[in-house]
């Protein structure tokens, strides 16, 4: 990965001139600390990952070597959904996917950050930090990528050269109706959920157009562009509508992944974080690359998982958030969450949105599949962070099961 070029410094140098006033801006107040001294912090990172676990004691561990009399109260995704709730006052910290931020910097629920407060700004990816802005303000710290890839078997040359979806249809073919695939025939997806399909269909779209917008046309379910409509389609013929439509386990791991290390289907479509759950003995025969939504890959989009503070927090309380903030995605931080810690489990595999990680040779020896990824997240792709607009919730609560719907008529 390459670092981050000279006019992202001017993007950097810009924007602190309009963040600095703003800083103290906000409508809510908060309640006063108790003794005047910060005695906790609550955070909710965002829950859909492999191991929570590592992640949150990653974070503790370093947070307590900084401020032992300053608790961190974990809240999960059970307790706040951020594509569904809005963040209380007492929620110091809380992350989110970028396809929300337009809607939380309008509802005035997060405060601008200086460039002063984030650490190593210039070791973010350009894509990753820009994501994080609106109107030349910045709003969050990135700390993650996520986006659907196209998971193979190496060696297999066809599905290699592919460069467009309807390429990979004519290696695929059409899907069998069963619910799990046989040895090394056709595609493995999860088409269940129906913000997953919303995205892959807006994602759909600006690969038909070529265009990038923050604020995509957000037409009703039964008004949707053919092309993008036709595309997903496509991806839910080759897999076949009784395994794409089949519920992964509420608890326990998913079942497609394990599937796939067993030899069945001949490709797999998912986050690249679905790697986690392939079988690890099963990884030196696996490649992964970029999945075209049209004739080609015209417009590289990722969701960026962002961390931000609340819009009430004032003083030492805003200060602290900050601070936790900076640990959650400094660099060593990531790299203990996404090295392997034994032999026998993987990587998360989930995508770093800083340089200096997916340069790190420890990492790339002990997870090579960050080979791969590194190359569909590189700066010659022209990631693109994937922003939806305020208008976000109303459009998803009000389609994106009709969405779903429409992927099999």
């Amino acid at each position: 990965m390459r670092r981050r070029n000279l006019s992202i410094r001017v993007i950097l140098i810009a924007f602190v001139v309009l963040t600095l006033a703003a800083i103290q801006g906000g409508s809510r107040s908060a309640e006063p600390e108790e003794n005047g001294a910060v005695k906790s912090l609550k955070i909710s990172l965002f829950p859909y990952v492999p191991d929570q676990k590592l992640i949150t004691k990653a974070i503790e561990e370093r947070w307590k070597k900084l401020h032992p009399d300053i608790e961190l109260q974990f809240v999960d995704g059970k307790k706040f959904d951020s594509y569904k709730q809005d963040p209380p006052d007492d929620l110091d910290v809380f992350e989110f996917d970028s396809i929300m931020l337009d809607y939380y910097v309008r509802s005035n629920l997060i405060s601008p950050i200086a460039l002063a407060e984030v650490k190593d700004a210039e070791d973010y990816l350009t894509f990753a930090w820009k994501g994080c802005m609106v109107d030349g303000r910045l709003y969050a710290i990135p700390r993650l990528a996520c986006t659907y890839v196209l998971i193979y078997r190496q060696g297999d040359d066809a599905i290699e050269k592919v460069v467009g979806l309807r390429d990979l249809y004519a290696v695929l073919g059409k899907g069998s109706e069963v619910k799990v695939p046989e040895k090394n025939m056709g595609l493995l997806i999860d088409l269940t959920g129906g913000t997953d399909c919303a995205c892959l269909y807006l994602d759909a779209v600006s690969d038909t157009t070529g265009r990038y917008s923050l604020h995509p046309k957000l037409p009703p379910a039964t008004d949707l562009d053919n092309e993008g409509l036709n595309d997903i389609r496509l991806l839910a013929r080759m897999a076949g509508k009784t395994q794409a439509t089949l519920s992964e386990p509420e608890n326990g791991p998913p079942q497609r992944p394990a599937w796939f290390g067993d030899g069945r289907g001949r490709a797999f479509v998912g986050y690249s974080e679905r790697l986690y759950f392939i079988p690890k003995s099963a990884h030196d025969k696996l490649r992964v690359r970029a999945l075209p939504m049209d004739d080609e890959n015209k417009v590289n989009l990722f969701f960026v998982d962002m961390l931000a503070i609340n819009s009430s927090l004032r003083g030492d309380r805003r200060r602290l958030a900050l601070e936790l903030i900076n640990v959650c995605t400094a660099k060593d931080t990531m790299l203990e969450c996404l090295t392997p810690q034994d032999d026998d489990k993987p990587s998360q595999y989930l995508l770093p949105v800083r340089a200096s990680v997916f340069q790190d040779v420890t990492l790339l020896k002990k997870a090579p599949l960050y080979k791969d990824l590194g190359a569909i997240i590189d700066a010659k792709t022209s990631p693109r962070a994937f922003r939806i607009g305020p208008e976000v919730r109303d459009w998803l609560n009000a389609n994106k099961s009709l969405i779903r719907g429409r992927l099999f008529e």
